[in-house]
Order: structure tokens, then sequence, then C-alpha cells
């Protein structure tokens, strides 16, 4: 999963930063994490294999008009 880390850089007061990163650990729960994670290299793997540089709407949509292809649609979400 990419890291998100707040920083005093990039989210202001020290107060701001723990708040956040706090926020940031808790977005997926314990028992999806994993899920995700796979989920998440598959696309970044597809990316590196297309010369993915910078992650977009566009790019989205044609992972998953790839990935339609391959999966019945009630399967897509796991693909």
């Amino acid at each position: 999963m990419q890291n998100f880390e707040c920083t005093m850089n990039n989210c202001g007061s020290e107060e701001i930063v723990e708040a956040a990163n706090i926020a940031i650990s808790n977005l997926l729960p314990t028992k999806s994490r994993s899920l995700y994670d796979i989920a998440y290299n598959r696309f970044k793997k597809w990316c590196a294999e297309k010369n993915v540089q910078v992650y977009s709407e566009n790019v989205l949509l044609a992972y998953f008009s790839e990935n339609a292809k391959n999966y019945k649609s009630s399967t897509l979400f796991y693909g």
C-alpha cells in the first residue's frame, strides 16, 4: 500500500499531523487489508507493465476495462 504519511511539511501543526496519521492507519479494516493489498499490488504491477507513471481516472478505466475482458462481472471486484 502506498504510504501517505502526514508530516509537518505537508499537514501543518503537530496536532494535525498526529490526528491525520492515526486516521490514515485506520482507513482499512484489518479484515480487508490483505485483500486490498493484493488488489493494489496487481494494479501497480499492471501499471509497471504498461509504463504508467501517473495515476488518473483514465488509467483506472483502462485497468478495469482490461480486467472486465477476463473476469465475469460478478467476480470483477476480486480480479
